[in-house]
């Protein structure tokens, strides 16, 4: 009788396992498919976006560039994108179909999110510095790709350190190295955009923000810069020290020194200190 019981709840869990699969994923007829997940990362150079599907990440290649500038700062929010299957597992994008936003997810699960179509993020004081290549320029502004395949906007000004480049703005494809402040309205304005230097670490960022909650027992950080939203997986070989080891001492609105380490598009902290300034 028990082994029965046990057998019942085994299956009955693999049919729910399946329903999940199968509504997250959808098939059209005629090779295409509806995936609907998070957004992971987006490449504007391949026409790449790559998305979450119930725990698998697939690659959907092809994506016009009014889809690539849609998307590029919708990471890890939810959307359904009409694609075909490729010989290699990947996905291309069907041509001229919709994209759709779930306007009812509002828990993000990995790296950078956006406040399009949804309550905006507290704009919180910070920072970030990156490494990147540049996207594209404008008037006094840029676009820069981030470690994880996202890009960041930002402004320039009076007081933006441009000596490297002459006080003008490099040029499309240039890599730089970039240090951006939060301003008051949640937007971003650089304090420096210089060249890479020999000990330049294209693979990590270095942030300073708020947390937005406290850390649990899954050792996932959450935490704000300006109007964007971050979560990351803290390494268990991180530096804790100031929190005796200790990643679930971290509270809510608390001030942070952080960095996170990239690996492709997976990002963990490595090292966290207290930002008593908040700057």
């Amino acid at each position: 009788m028990k082994t029965s019981f046990l057998r019942h709840i085994v299956i009955s869990l693999a049919v729910l396992v399946v329903l999940v699969l199968f509504s997250a994923c959808s098939s059209l007829g005629n090779g295409q498919t509806m995936l609907t997940g998070s957004i992971v990362s987006v490449n504007a150079s391949n026409g790449t976006v790559v998305i979450n599907v119930s725990g698998q990440q697939h690659t959907i290649k092809n994506v016009p560039a009014s889809v690539i500038q849609l998307l590029q700062n919708q990471l890890d929010k939810v959307y359904t994108i009409q694609v075909s299957t490729n010989s290699d597992g990947s996905f291309s994008i069907v041509s001229n179909s919709p994209v759709t936003a779930d306007n009812n997810e509002v828990t993000p699960t990995t790296n950078e999110t956006s406040t399009t179509n949804e309550t905006p993020t507290a704009n919180e004081p910070g920072s970030i510095k990156f490494y990147g290549s540049v996207q594209s320029v404008g008037n006094n502004s840029l676009v820069v790709t981030m470690p994880n395949g996202g890009a960041l906007s930002f402004t320039t000004n009076g007081s933006t350190d441009l000596k490297d480049w002459n006080n003008s703005l490099p040029g499309v494809g240039t890599q730089v190295k970039v240090e951006v402040t939060a301003n008051s309205d949640g937007s971003f304005s650089a304090t420096k955009v210089g060249h890479l230097d020999s000990g330049s670490n294209t693979t990590q960022v270095k942030f300073t923000g708020v947390t937005t909650a406290a850390v649990g027992s899954d050792h996932v950080l959450h935490f704000a810069v300006g109007n964007k939203s971050f979560s990351f997986p803290i390494a268990s070989s991180a530096d804790l020290r100031e929190y005796n080891g200790n990643a679930q001492a971290i509270w809510k609105g608390a001030y942070l020194k952080l960095t996170v380490q990239f690996t492709g598009s997976s990002g963990s902290v490595i090292s966290i200190s207290n930002n008593t300034q908040g700057q």
